[in-house]
């Protein structure tokens, strides 16, 4: 068994690789005041709001070729919107004539997460649980395998991911799910919008 690979991620990053659907964005609850006493839920509160930026294709495929996910890339793109269809990818420079949209995420004090593209169109819709302070995982219905996310904020205001956790034995459906979550927390900062 190989050692478990921790891929640095420098940010979450914005990509909604799930299906559209027309749902109306979410309304973001507030975060609430917490005490040393507050459950691990009560760890994330500042995670709580929506957090947005501007993706970046290049992040976006140094990511995926830093976790060995090379070849479920060009697919992650098109999920991404970055092009319209797969024949779009040039897989000599996966980032020619991609589009860099606007993406973002929420966290609400339920324990749901999602994301908004760029039209705030709701793309993935799952849930999240408090590890500790700055450790959250997500599960179901978006992935199958538990994605362990190590995260910061800065000044209240700024978001970064700094690890996803790969499991050493990840084949099949593992690697499905942990190409989303590259996809979706690969480097570049978000900023709070609530």
């Amino acid at each position: 068994m190989k050692p478990v690979l921790v891929l640095a991620i420098g940010v979450m990053a914005a990509v909604g690789c799930g299906s559209s659907s027309q749902v109306a964005p979410p309304t973001v609850a507030t975060p609430a005041a917490t005490s040393a006493s507050s459950s691990a839920t009560g760890a994330a509160t500042t995670l709580i709001g929506e957090w947005r930026r501007i993706n970046s294709c290049g992040a976006f495929v140094r990511s995926f070729h830093a976790a060995e996910l090379d070849d479920l890339a060009p697919e992650a793109l098109v999920d991404a919107a970055y092009f319209g269809r797969i024949d779009q990818v040039d897989e000599s420079d996966p980032c020619r004539g991609a589009q860099e949209v606007v993406h973002s995420y929420f966290f609400q004090d339920t324990g749901r997460f999602g994301s908004l593209d760029d039209d705030e169109v709701l793309v993935d819709d799952g849930a999240y649980a408090t590890v500790d302070a700055d450790t959250i995982t997500l599960a179901g219905p978006l992935t199958e395998t538990d994605v362990t996310l190590d995260y910061r904020i800065v000044g209240g205001d700024t978001l970064s991911f700094r690890q996803v956790v790969v499991p050493a034995d990840c084949k099949g459906r593992c690697r499905e799910d942990y190409a989303w979550a590259i996809a979706a927390f690969y480097p570049g900062e978000f900023h709070r919008v609530s």
